[in-house]
C-alpha cells in the first residue's frame, strides 16, 4: 500500500465524520456514566445536553452511513483473513450501537414523556409518537425496560470502541502498517511514522 496515495485513503468527508462522531460519542457516553452523581441543580442541564449530543450523534450516523453508501471505503490490503472478517463485524456493530443507543435514548424520553428535550436550547425536539396511547403505569414501566437496554447498550459500545482502538493501535506501533493512517489525512503522515520511529515517506 502506497502511503500516499489518496485512493487508500478514506474521504475526507467520512474522516471528518468519523472524528466528530467519535468526539461526540466519548464524550456523551462519559456524561451519561456521570449523570447520577451531578449536583441536582445542575442535573437538568446536563439531561439536556447528554439528550442534544445524542441525538446529535444519530442524525450525524446517518449521514455517515449514507455516505459510506455513496463512497466505498479504501481496501484493507494490509490485513488479512480472520482479522479482516473480525473488522467488518466490528465495525458494523459499532454502527448498529452507535444508532441504537441514542435511538434508545429517543425512545426513553418519549414514553417518560416528562420533559421536553431542547435540542442545544435552539428548539423543541418532538417526542415519538409510540407511547400516546399508554396509561401512565404502562408508560412508566417501558420507560424502566427502555432505560435498562439504554445502559446495558452502551456498556456494550464502551466494549467495542476499546476493541476498535486496540486493533488500530496495535497495526499501528506493532504491526506498523498503514491500517490507522486510512482515516488520517496525507499531512499527518510524517509525524505519525516518526512517532513510531520511521523516516517519513
Amino acid at each position: 500500500m502506497s502511503p500516499n496515495s489518496e485512493t487508500q485513503r478514506y474521504h475526507l468527508v467520512a474522516m471528518r465524520l468519523h472524528w466528530i462522531i467519535a468526539l461526540l460519542l466519548v464524550g456523551n457516553l462519559a456524561l451519561g456514566f456521570m449523570l447520577g452523581g451531578i449536583p441536582q441543580e445542575l442535573r437538568g442541564q446536563a439531561y439536556m445536553m447528554h439528550k442534544s449530543l445524542g441525538l446529535s450523534v444519530l442524525m450525524l450516523t446517518l449521514v455517515r452511513l449514507l455516505w459510506r453508501i455513496l463512497a466505498s471505503a479504501p481496501p484493507m490490503e494490509s490485513v488479512k483473513g480472520w482479522e479482516k472478517n473480525l473488522a467488518v463485524a466490528v465495525h458494523a456493530l459499532i454502527y448498529l450501537l452507535t444508532l441504537a443507543i441514542p435511538f434508545s435514548g429517543w425512545l426513553l424520553v418519549s414514553a417518560s414523556g416528562k420533559y421536553p428535550t431542547i435540542f442545544f436550547n435552539l428548539m423543541e425536539w418532538p417526542h415519538l409518537p409510540f407511547f400516546m396511547g399508554f396509561a401512565e403505569d404502562a408508560r412508566r414501566t417501558l420507560a424502566g425496560n427502555i432505560a435498562e437496554a439504554h445502559e446495558k447498550l452502551s456498556f456494550a459500545l464502551v466494549a467495542l470502541l476499546a476493541l476498535h482502538v486496540a486493533a488500530a493501535l496495535r497495526h499501528h506501533w506493532f504491526l506498523k502498517d498503514d491500517t490507522l493512517l486510512r482515516m488520517m489525512p496525507a499531512s499527518l503522515d510524517g509525524g505519525l511514522r516518526r512517532l513510531r520511529g520511521e523516516k517519513p515517506r
